[in-house]
């Protein structure tokens, strides 16, 4: 690897600060994301003169309440300066132990003549042991409720296709009972009997990544909202649609894709559902941004449409030639906005679905209030749209 003067001018400036090589690495490779040479680190912090007043160390008080008080010098971004985690780090602490209650930075820069200025911190947190919030017992039943496979008969069938836009629920903030008049409607619908039923689940499913805590993938901080009930009202919410897709149509498939939200506890919960319903077919892979699909001629792609969204026509073309090149009716389906939209890009119906999430307070804050609180399916022949069904 080729070593900048960037590089040599930072493992020279924390070594002054006193760092061994092997804690420079690691502050490296929390600024740069790059794994360094341990040798090539030794080399340059070799013979630097250190700094005895700028020596990395941690002046920590344990209170009488419980909690601790840590200072310490910090170098790091102003980003990072603002993540919980990586300042509870940077002082010791593991961050799935620990709830920081105040935060303290002090910015400064230091350099010299030969190096350019480095951003350090005098970091000051007070933290407290994270409590669990969490009933084992209810953790327990979630995860086993339902644990024997569901098999459901078909009684009826038809000749057209129909897709089921899921983009966006965040159960946490969404409810069940919230659902009810939606799943009648759609109850409604599935029963004029199709020959397949695609399920997109668009990302977002929960409004939280996690079970202790309410933060997104990337831990966003976020309204609190109790996980396990929202674990449970979301399983009965999908299995209902998958069952009642089930009975109307002989093929029914679920087509999942990550959220910004939800990354890895959306994956488990449609893996969870994978078991349950061995009649359906599943495809719900980790961390997968985009996925085509296509019957007869109908070609689709979908994103949560938080990443690449003007660039998805081309990337249809290009990721699933196949599939483009087969398909007459050609579509983007996304969500994310949390309101819908629709664009022909080119021959491409970029379709921006809606959500029936009410708004929650952040949106409120913020003036999102103003999309329409519905859900759309997607009725098809062998090669067009044929009709929009408006649940809402």
């Amino acid at each position: 690897m080729q070593w900048k003067q960037e590089y040599i001018n930072t493992v020279k400036t924390l070594a002054k600060q006193g760092l061994s090589s092997s804690k420079i690495g690691e502050a490296m490779f929390e600024q740069y994301n790059i794994n360094f040479s341990g040798r090539t680190i030794r080399k340059y912090a070799q013979g630097v003169e250190k700094d005895t007043t700028n020596v990395r160390g941690v002046e920590l008080t344990i209170n009488q309440d419980g909690s601790q008080t840590s200072i310490t010098r910090i170098q790091m971004t102003s980003e990072q300066a603002k993540d919980p985690d990586f300042v509870l780090r940077a002082h010791g602490f593991d961050s799935y132990k620990w709830d920081i209650i105040s935060l303290k930075n002090n910015f400064w820069q230091m350099g010299s003549k030969d190096s350019d200025p480095v951003d350090l911190y005098q970091s000051k947190i007070t933290v407290k042991p994270r409590v669990v919030k969490l009933n084992v017992d209810d953790l327990i039943e979630t995860l086993n409720r339902n644990v024997k496979p569901i098999e459901v008969k078909n009684i009826q069938q038809g000749e057209t296709s129909l897709v089921i836009s899921l983009f966006d629920l965040h159960f946490g903030i969404t409810k069940l009972n919230m659902l009810k008049s939606h799943i009648n409607q759609i109850a409604n619908i599935l029963k004029k009997g199709y020959k397949r039923v695609e399920i997109i689940v668009g990302g977002d499913v929960l409004h939280s990544d996690f079970i202790t805590k309410t933060q997104t993938a990337s831990n966003t901080q976020l309204d609190h909202v109790k996980t396990i009930k929202a674990l449970n009202e979301a399983e009965s919410f999908i299995s209902t649609i998958i069952e009642m897709s089930l009975q109307y149509s002989p093929t029914v498939e679920v087509k999942a894709v990550s959220g910004n939200h939800d990354t890895d506890s959306q994956y488990l919960f449609i893996w969870g559902m994978s078991k349950k319903y061995p009649q359906v077919e599943f495809d719900n892979e980790l961390n997968t941004e985009r996925l085509a699909f296509s019957f007869d001629k109908v070609g689709i792609m979908v994103a949560h449409g938080n990443l690449a969204l003007k660039r998805l026509p081309m990337l249809f073309a290009n990721e699933y030639p196949d599939i483009w090149a087969h398909s007459r009716y050609r579509m983007v389906a996304s969500g994310h906005f949390h309101t819908e939209k629709k664009t022909d890009v080119d021959g491409v119906m970029m379709w921006q679905f809606g959500t029936a999430k009410p708004n929650d307070p952040y949106e409120k804050a913020n003036g999102y209030t103003m999309g329409r609180k519905h859900l759309q399916l997607l009725e098809f022949d062998k090669e067009r749209l044929l009709a929009t069904y408006e649940v809402e």
